[in-house]
Order: C-alpha cells, then sequence, then structure tokens
C-alpha cells in the first residue's frame, strides 16, 4: 500500500526529522522507493542536533561546551545528513533546515503553536506532499513526540490531508504498523547512509545500528489533520499521585492557542471558567474539562509534563490527542 502512494502521478514524499541522522535510521529505504516511483522527496530537518554533549566531548577532548561550540557542532552534523542524504539520492535542493532548539520541540510548541508550525507550514504549502513521513506520538524522544504534533498542526494549519506515515525510533513499534520492505541493494545503501553520521556512533555504535537494521515499520494515518470540538469532559490516559500532581501541569495545544494548566484535586472550585481545566479525582485520573466556548479546527493535544528539569532525556509521560 505504502509504494502505491508513492507510485500515484505527482507524488510527493515530505520527511520530517527532529534530528540528523532520523532520516535515515526511520525513512532510509522509504526515500530509496520513493524517488525510484519519480516522487519528488524533501526532508525536513527541525534542529541541528547540536544540543549532543557527550559525543562533542569526546570528540573534541573538551569539557566545556559553550554556545559557540555548540553552534559549530550543529554545523558538522547538519553537513553529515546532507552526505547521508546525498548517499540515498536526495540533492541539498531538496534539504530544508529550519534551526529549531535541540530538545526544545516541547517548550517551543507550548509556549506558542502558532509560531512554532509556521515554519513547517510554509513548507508544505511549497511542496503539497501526498505523503507526509513524520515521528509517532508515542516516541519516548520528547523532540519526536513533540515533531509529531507540529507536523499535524501545521498540515490543518495549510488545510492538507496527505497520509501520514509514523515511524518509531526510540520506542517499539505497534503491531498494527506496517512494515516497508527493503531490498539487499537499498538496505546497503540505507547503512551506508547511517555510517556518514559519524559523531553519533563514535559513543553509540551498537544503539544507532540496532536502530538501523530494524525493519521501517509505519502507522497510515488518513485523517491526522482533521479538527474536532474539544471535548467537555475527557478522562486522560494519565493516573498519577498527589505529590506528581503537585509537581506537573498539563499542556494543551491547537494550532493556534496553547494553555499550561495547573493539576487541581477534583473537589476545587472552578476559579477561571474562561479557561480549560485539569483535574484529578480521587483514584487518581487526570481529567480535562473545557468551557463550551472552547473549541478548536484543528487536532488537539495534551501532554502531562513536569515541573522539575529531569537529567532523564526521555519522556515519562507523552502526549495524547484528543478525540483520537
Amino acid at each position: 500500500m505504502i509504494r502505491e502512494f508513492l507510485a500515484e502521478g505527482g507524488a510527493s514524499l515530505v520527511v520530517i526529522a527532529p534530528h540528523p541522522d532520523d532520516e535515515s535510521l526511520a525513512t532510509g529505504g522509504l526515500v530509496q522507493a520513493a524517488l525510484a516511483s519519480g516522487a519528488r522527496v524533501t526532508v525536513v530537518m527541525l534542529t541541528d542536533g547540536d544540543n549532543n554533549p557527550w559525543p562533542q566531548r569526546a570528540a573534541e577532548r573538551r569539557i566545556w561546551i559553550g554556545a559557540g561550540d555548540r553552534e559549530r557542532w550543529g554545523v558538522q552534523r547538519r553537513q553529515e545528513a546532507r552526505a547521508a542524504l546525498s548517499i540515498l539520492g536526495v540533492p541539498d535542493a531538496s534539504i530544508r533546515c529550519l534551526g529549531f532548539p535541540d530538545l526544545g520541540l516541547t517548550e517551543l510548541v507550548s509556549a506558542d503553536a502558532d509560531a512554532a508550525i509556521a515554519g513547517v507550514c510554509e513548507i508544505f504549502r511549497d511542496t503539497n506532499p501526498t505523503v507526509v513521513a513524520v515521528p509517532s506520538l508515542s516516541d519516548r524522544h520528547p523532540d519526536h513526540s513533540a515533531a509529531h504534533v507540529m507536523c499535524c498542526l501545521a498540515l490543518a494549519k495549510c488545510d492538507l490531508r496527505p497520509r501520514l506515515l509514523s515511524y518509531m525510533v526510540h520506542g517499539a513499534a505497534s503491531a498494527l504498523d506496517r512494515e516497508f520492505e527493503l531490498g539487499a541493494n537499498a538496505c546497503e545503501q540505507k547503512m551506508r547512509a547511517v555510517a556518514a553520521h559519524r559523531t553519533q556512533l563514535m559513543l553509540s555504535r551498537t544503539r544507532i545500528m540496532a536502530y538501523a537494521e530494524r525493519p521501517e515499520c509505519f502507522a497510515i494515518d488518513f485523517g491526522a489533520a482533521a479538527g474536532m470540538k474539544l471535548p467537555a469532559n475527557a478522562r486522560l490516559p494519565w493516573r498519577i499521585s498527589r505529590l506528581s500532581a503537585s509537581l506537573a501541569s498539563l499542556i494543551l495545544v491547537t494550532n493556534d492557542r496553547a494553555w499550561r494548566i495547573a493539576i487541581q484535586a477534583d473537589d476545587a472550585a472552578a476559579r477561571n471558567e474562561e479557561s480549560p481545566r485539569c483535574v484529578r479525582d480521587a483514584d487518581g485520573w487526570l481529567w480535562l474539562r473545557i468551557p463550551e466556548h472552547i473549541s478548536a479546527t484543528s487536532p488537539a493535544f495534551a501532554k502531562l509534563a513536569g515541573r522539575i528539569a529531569s537529567p532523564w532525556i526521555y519522556d515519562r509521560w507523552g502526549w495524547t490527542r484528543l478525540g483520537a
């Protein structure tokens, strides 16, 4: 089925990569198949992967990493991505780099969703994609799940309805995902492309190559950009303790609004009926309550986020799509 999407007349594939190397790890075979089918391919690097201090310390034999050092590292990672994509057959002119903050996509989309998706919208309008490959909403890396949110909001803003292919890097693919089979030559080219990301292999070769050797699997979503009426009272997929509730808040975003909501006890009096509320019931489940006057013309996503910064990169709770 996916190959049929790529072979349609006027097919245009856009690959959304949160960091340089995701494009090769997750879609190296898909990109080759799209080009072989005559489809236009555009690869979007959301960040330069510059917030990656340990490989940089090892490569440059330094302890302190300043802003200038990070910028230089980001340039190097971007160059590696261009080399990798050249191996896959993608020219420089088909690569877009947005330079968003590495490990900062969640903050970007939750602070100002409309501004965050402006650059992605521009690319979608230019390319008019029929297929978009994007990280899974369930990916444990916060930049990956936030990239999914940004992509869906941007598609809604542009009023586009391509097939969305969600891929998993940090986590296990779902049993319902479709495997995209690669021939021997495509596998060889993909592994060469991954090897071009030399900085990422310095300290994590075993892990990165294990990602690369997994089958490429995609969940297919035909309604990624569909909007909905926000539910008046929806139970969220998180059950947490009182202590966790006191140390967390709820992020709610649509393509033109973003809220950061404190968690209240279920019996707390509503202080502001103009804004959404998040309450914790007696059993620990979280509920989202939306005033009637608030509606959405785009997908809506919610995320439980801790208020205290953690040294652990991977996401504890992740995002959920309301009404999905």
